[in-house]
């Protein structure tokens, strides 16, 4: 992930400016920073790739429903000739017994 921009210098003059003294300023400038590093911010880029990630799986699962569906009507179409053959086996068989 890319690193997001902190100005500490900026912050402190903010505390500051809201009547903290420069320890206090500081103190509180030093625990939000380390606060940030330690946690995992996604920026805006790195949701950008999730989400380019995402439409690249999107696209694959697509293929593949269309690649079901082909084996779906495939299957469909061999039960039927698998049927049909069991009849004209089945049919020669049963007319041998009435005989």
């Amino acid at each position: 992930m890319t690193a997001i921009t902190f100005d500490t210098l900026r912050f402190v003059r903010t505390l500051k400016d809201a009547d903290f003294n420069d320890k206090q300023a500081e103190a509180i400038s030093s625990a939000f920073q380390d606060a940030q590093h330690e946690s995992d911010l996604a920026t805006k880029a790195d949701i950008r790739v999730v989400e380019t990630k995402i439409e690249a799986l999107e696209t694959k699962i697509e293929a593949l429903n269309i690649k079901v569906g082909a084996l779906a009507r495939d299957i469909n179409s061999l039960r039927w000739i698998l049927g049909v053959i069991v009849v004209l086996t089945v049919i020669p068989l049963i007319d041998n017994l009435l005989k």
